[in-house]
């Protein structure tokens, strides 16, 4: 098995950032209805040092991590590291686009992130490997083994 480099991609926002949030408000609706507020559970921020350390504990084979941000970053976060690649929303979604406040707006852009492989899996901040992974899981000969759209689960064995 062969493979070209593979990347993680991963999106974050800090939905308790009051510039963050500023800016949100101005694009709802006034004043905003039921949905939009139920919705605000999709911007809580999770601890991402477990999920880095899962990543480089369970998945060591990643070529670069893409971490997409609005503009915040977590305190912790060494942005120092050479397999880290910050990227804003404003670096790769075209002006017309932005800002979004949209998970499938910056999925659907993904394809126009600088230097970003053509291998890479896509990961959300609430979701991490607990065991290894093997790279021919997701990549074999660079071909994709299967779409994976997965959610919180457990393998034994």
């Amino acid at each position: 098995m062969t493979n070209s480099k593979i990347d993680i991609v991963v999106p974050w926002v800090n939905g308790d950032d009051p510039a963050w949030q500023n800016e949100r408000e101005k694009y709802l609706k006034q004043p905003p209805d039921d949905i939009e507020i139920a919705s605000n559970i999709r911007f809580e921020s999770w601890d991402l040092r477990y999920w880095f350390r899962a990543i480089e504990k369970f998945v060591p084979w990643f070529n670069n991590i893409f971490f997409i941000t609005w503009g915040h970053l977590p305190d912790f976060l060494n942005v120092n590291n050479p397999k880290l690649k910050i990227v804003k929303h404003s670096d790769y979604i075209p002006d017309e686009y932005l800002p979004t406040f949209n998970s499938n707006t910056l999925e659907m852009n993904m394809f126009r992130i600088n230097e970003l492989s053509e291998n890479f899996v896509y990961f959300n901040d609430d979701l991490f490997p607990l065991q290894p992974i093997p790279e021919k899981y997701y990549f074999q000969d660079d071909m994709v083994c299967d779409e994976a759209v997965e959610s919180h689960f457990m393998i034994d064995g």
